[in-house]
C-alpha cells in the first residue's frame, strides 16, 4: 500500500528518534505532569531517557505511587524501596516534595535506618534533646512547597515531643506549608508542625486542617505547661513573609487558639486569615465564643483580616 506523497515526506523528514532528540527542559516539562510512577517508567524509552526522572524538582508520594507496587509485599517493605531507589538516584533541587498516605507503616521503629539514611547525616542520640525529625530536611533545602498529613508528621518526628525544637538548618526556601488532618492536642503533631514553622523564615502561605479526636482518644496530649510555653518558643521568630493562613476544623481548643494568636502576633506582613470552624464537633455557642476570642487577639498587620465563617 502506497503512502499519501504528504506522509512519505513526513516520513522523510522526521528525525529516526523524536523523544530521543528532545531538549532537557521539554522533558523536563513532560516529566514532571505525570504521576511519578509513570515518569519512572519512560526510562524504558531511550537510553538518554534512562535517568531524566531522576532530576525531578517536584516529588510526589501518595497512593497512587504505593498501588503500583508489588501488594503481596509488606507496605514498609514497598515504602522503603522506594524511598531508597529514589533517594539515591535523584540529583539536584527538590523545590517539591509531598509525602501521604503512609498511614500503613505501623511500627515506627522498624523503618528507624530508613530514616538514618534519609536524612544524610549522622544523627544524635534522642538523649541529645535532638530526633530525626531536626535533621531529615537537610536532603531538601531548596523545598518551596511542602504538604505533610498527620501521618506523615508523626513518622517524620518519630515520637519527638520537644515544642521548642530546630532544624539544624532552616527551610529558607519553603513559601507554601500544608498540614493536613493533623490534631494540635497530639504531641506527636504539634511539635513537628511549630518546629516547621519556626524554621521556615520566608512562609507566604499556612494551610492547617484540624482533625479532632476526643481527649480520651489522645495518645500523647499536650500537658497544659507545654501550650503556655507556645509562645516563648517563639520568642526569636518573625515571620516577616506571611501574608496568608487558613485554619479548617477549628474547635476552641486551648493549643489551636494559641497557634492563631501565634499567628497573628508574629506577622506583620499578614493580609488574611481565613479561619472555618468544626460545624459538626460545635456548638453555635461556643463557635461565638471563639469568635469574639479572636477579634481581641493582638495583630502585627494593620492589615489583617480574619475571616471566621462561624455557621451561626
Amino acid at each position: 500500500m502506497m503512502l499519501p506523497k504528504d506522509k512519505k515526506l513526513c516520513s522523510a523528514t522526521l528525525p529516526p528518534d523524536v523523544l530521543r532528540n528532545l531538549p532537557e527542559n521539554v522533558l523536563d516539562d513532560i516529566l514532571i505532569r505525570v504521576p511519578l510512577r509513570d515518569a519512572v517508567r519512560t526510562s524504558i524509552l531511550s537510553k538518554k531517557w534512562r535517568y531524566n526522572w531522576c532530576r525531578l524538582p517536584e516529588l510526589t508520594l501518595d497512593q497512587t505511587l504505593w498501588d503500583s507496587t508489588n501488594q503481596s509485599i509488606p507496605f514498609v517493605t514497598r515504602f522503603t524501596d522506594i524511598i531508597y531507589h529514589l533517594l539515591v538516584l535523584h540529583v539536584g533541587p527538590i523545590t517539591k516534595f509531598i509525602l501521604s498516605d503512609i498511614a500503613n507503616l505501623g511500627n515506627y521503629s522498624k523503618i528507624d535506618n530508613l530514616v538514618l539514611f534519609l536524612s544524610r547525616n549522622v544523627v544524635p542520640s534522642p538523649e541529645a534533646g535532638q530526633h530525626y525529625f531536626t535533621k531529615y530536611f537537610e536532603s531538601f533545602p531548596t523545598l518551596e512547597h511542602l504538604h505533610l498529613d498527620y501521618h506523615s508528621l508523626q513518622f517524620l518526628a518519630a515520637g519527638s515531643g520537644d515544642i521548642e525544637a530546630k532544624l539544624s538548618s532552616p527551610l529558607n526556601y519553603l513559601k507554601c506549608l500544608c498540614l493536613s488532618y493533623i490534631c494540635l492536642d497530639e504531641l506527636a503533631e504539634l511539635s513537628p508542625a511549630l518546629c516547621l514553622i519556626r524554621c521556615s523564615p520566608y512562609l507566604q502561605d499556612i494551610q492547617i486542617k484540624i482533625e479532632y479526636v476526643a481527649l480520651n482518644k489522645l495518645r500523647f496530649p499536650v500537658p497544659d505547661d507545654v501550650v503556655n510555653e507556645i509562645p516563648s518558643s517563639f520568642s526569636d521568630v518573625t515571620l516577616n513573609h506571611l501574608r496568608s493562613v487558613k485554619f479548617e476544623g477549628i474547635t476552641g481548643k486551648k493549643t489551636e487558639m494559641e497557634l492563631v494568636k501565634l499567628l497573628l502576633a508574629k506577622s506583620p506582613m499578614l493580609v488574611r486569615m481565613l479561619i472555618q470552624p468544626d460545624i459538626e464537633n460545635g456548638s453555635a455557642e461556643t463557635r461565638l465564643k471563639v469568635l469574639t476570642e479572636i477579634t481581641k487577639f493582638p495583630r502585627a498587620s494593620p492589615k489583617a483580616e480574619v475571616d471566621y465563617n462561624s455557621g451561626v
